[in-house]
């Protein structure tokens, strides 16, 4: 929100203005009666009347442009717009800085630890927890100089940065109780950021060496360049990779001042040859409480002093302190060299909080033929088989008429289309004149479904879902029948696959089995009635035939009578 309610991707001058007021209460005491901070959408004043908090009233400006696609939308509320705005000045000030006083208090004037936690946020990270932060000559000036030039960088830049201050700042947050999750967090605050920069190049020589002298074994006497493709192969797609980038982008990100003026006054400070096993271990250390919750080394935990660094078996660690200036330079770092841009084309709206976008009803889209072509042809076919499911399950539903589609089937060139595209186009048309009594009668519809009749010679899930309608026999044998089964679920969502929805898949299911009890099988019939109430749970028809199997030999399984039935209550 900080950036859109500048205006920079507005394409008219008419918007909607709204001026949201309010506090927010922090450790830092500024002093005065003029704005602590000005920006182009707002200013902070220092507040009084507090006695144990200090406090600033703020007043932001928030801009929805005037146009349609916002339709009546004049403002957000506000919420997320002074939330960022918060987490900005906290992580400008290294102060603490909330719409939420509890939240300071905790933080700051707490005289036990958390619960889950072994120490005082404090004995974790100098200055920022600390009760009463005085002002300093150009805090202020330095929050507004870091918001212009923040809401300057392009979306994609822009995203990066407050994604990453969202999470240094909520480390901190976390800090007391969950001092593992707050490490990780500030590690990806920085990862954030790294993992849309260009990919760095890994080397054989940093994977893991167990792992590495085993496919060394492997590849034994291959040729060179065999063994090389292969090796590269395994780094683009290994955690290696990815630690990696993250190391390249730190490294890219620091600055002289870094090991200089910024390093005064610290404790064993970070200095350039420890940099990149520093790296290695803080992302080890991140890695292993994502993926297995291994607690923080004991070391990293107070009261040992605050130092930057310290060494653990044998290697250089970064500790709290040492991580989170790191953090915070990177992320300056970024900002500061991040690609500007004072008007961009970006879709605002899509970016709004408190927006939820749900899919259209079918029946108010299906029935539009001017947005039907080859490319859509499958999801026009999806749509319409959950209509038809829902009218299988409630008579008293309908179906809605989209003749004006099969209209535009008509006259679509087919022959240009690839089989692929071309099939549930087919499957619609000769769906929907089976179903809707009024379209038997088109006249093409013989000529067309026999034109491309080799459409349909192999089995597909476009003609198995008009079958499964229709009621027709399956053509295909119990082998066919299977493969086609086992790809349809394995594949159901796939981007270009057709998916048939529980019923029709329920359907599938049981008459699968149903030919498995014919021809004898009826360890293959069973477990294939358990997969069916397994993947349609909420049937209780499929749970009850299920439960009346027994032991003995199995009765004809009547697919559309078990699942048609009227529903009635569970067993």
């Amino acid at each position: 929100m900080l950036q859109i309610v500048t205006g920079k991707f507005f394409k008219t001058e008419h918007h909607f203005e709204t001026l949201h007021r309010g506090t927010f209460y922090t450790n830092y005491k500024a002093l005065g009666d003029e704005p602590f901070v000005t920006t182009s959408i707002g200013r902070l004043f220092p507040a009084k009347g507090f006695d144990d908090l200090s406090a600033f009233n703020y007043e932001l400006l928030e801009k929805i442009e005037g146009v349609m696609a916002s339709g009546t939308l004049t403002s957000t509320g506000g919420i997320e717009l002074a939330a960022d705005f918060a987490a900005l000045v906290s992580f400008v000030l290294n102060a603490i800085c909330s719409p939420d006083p509890d939240l300071v208090r905790r933080l700051t004037s707490a005289t036990a630890p958390e619960l889950g936690g072994g120490h005082r946020p404090h004995k974790y990270l100098r200055r920022i927890f600390d009760a009463r932060l005085m002002m300093r000559p150009g805090d202020g000036q330095r929050i507004s100089e870091f918001f212009e030039t923040l809401v300057a960088l392009k979306r994609a830049a822009f995203e990066g940065v407050i994604r990453a201050i969202r999470r240094y700042v909520m480390a901190t947050h976390r800090i007391g109780d969950k001092p593992d999750l707050a490490y990780t967090l500030l590690v990806m605050s920085i990862e954030s950021l790294a993992q849309a920069s260009m990919p760095a190049t890994a080397n054989w020589s940093e994977y893991d060496e167990g792992k590495r002298r085993t496919i060394d074994r492997a590849l034994g006497g291959a040729p060179d360049d065999v063994k090389e493709r292969i090796r590269a192969a395994i780094l683009k797609n290994e955690h290696v990779a990815i630690a990696r980038k993250f190391r390249a982008f730190t490294n890219d990100h620091i600055a002289p001042s870094f090991f200089r003026e910024e390093a005064i006054g610290t404790v064993r400070p970070v200095c350039r040859p420890d940099l990149e096993i520093l790296l290695i271990q803080a992302y080890n250390i991140r890695s292993g409480y994502v993926h297995r919750l291994e607690a923080l080394p004991n070391l990293l935990l107070p009261p040992f002093d605050s130092g930057e660094t310290l060494e653990i078996g044998g290697s250089p660690t970064l500790t709290f302190e040492g991580l989170a200036r790191l953090a915070r330079h990177v992320i300056f770092r970024f900002v500061e060299r991040a690609p500007k841009a004072e008007r961009e084309a970006f879709n605002w709206f899509s970016a709004l909080p408190n927006l939820l976008r749900m899919p259209l009803a079918v029946q108010h889209w299906i029935g539009d033929a001017a947005r039907y072509d080859s490319k859509t042809a499958r999801f026009w076919l999806q749509g319409f088989l959950e209509q038809v499911s829902t009218t299988m399950l409630d008579r008293n539903r309908g179906l809605t008429d989209i003749s004006m589609v099969l209209d535009k089937i008509e006259t679509i060139p087919l022959s240009s289309i690839n089989r692929k595209d071309r099939r549930p186009m087919l499957a619609l048309y000769h769906l929907f004149t089976l179903v809707d009594p009024l379209q038997r009668a088109r006249p093409q519809h013989g000529k067309l479904m026999g034109r491309y009749r080799a459409d349909f010679a192999k089995p597909s899930v476009e003609e198995l879902a008009v079958r499964l309608v229709t009621r027709e026999a399956l053509p295909w044998s119990p082998d066919e029948q299977e493969a086609l089964h086992n790809a349809h679920y394995q594949h159901r969502y796939g981007k270009a696959a057709l998916r048939l929805g529980q019923l029709l898949e329920a359907i599938f299911t049981l008459r699968l089995a149903e030919t498995h009890r014919e021809s004898g099988n009826d360890a293959r019939a069973r477990a294939l009635i358990a997969f069916a109430v397994e993947a349609f749970p909420s049937h209780a028809a499929l749970r009850r035939l299920e439960a009346g199997l027994g032991g003995d030999e199995l009765a004809p399984i009547h697919a559309y009578e078990t699942l048609l039935a009227p529903a009635s209550s569970d067993p």
